[in-house]
């Protein structure tokens, strides 16, 4: 049986946080823009909030059987 392998095209938008350490907002925001991250708390930006919509789907053929598209799939991840 092919394997056919499904694409969507998303949309959306993603909230992230991170912290600043300041005497008040007007002082964190003067401080943020001084020094951009260079003063935040965490090294990362933390996900804390997401949406997307599809906007589009695509099916393409992918391999004549399952199997091959297992074969496929695993040279692709093996070789991260």
């Amino acid at each position: 049986m092919p394997r056919y392998k499904i694409t969507q095209h998303l949309s959306g938008w993603k909230v992230v946080e991170n912290f600043i350490d300041a005497k008040d907002e007007d002082n964190a925001w003067e401080n943020y823009n001084k020094h951009g991250d260079g003063d935040l708390v965490n090294d990362e930006w933390k996900e804390v909030e997401e949406e997307y919509k599809v906007n589009d789907t695509e099916i393409t053929k992918d391999s004549e059987t399952w199997l091959e598209g297992y074969k496929k799939w695993r040279e692709k991840n093996e070789n991260i």
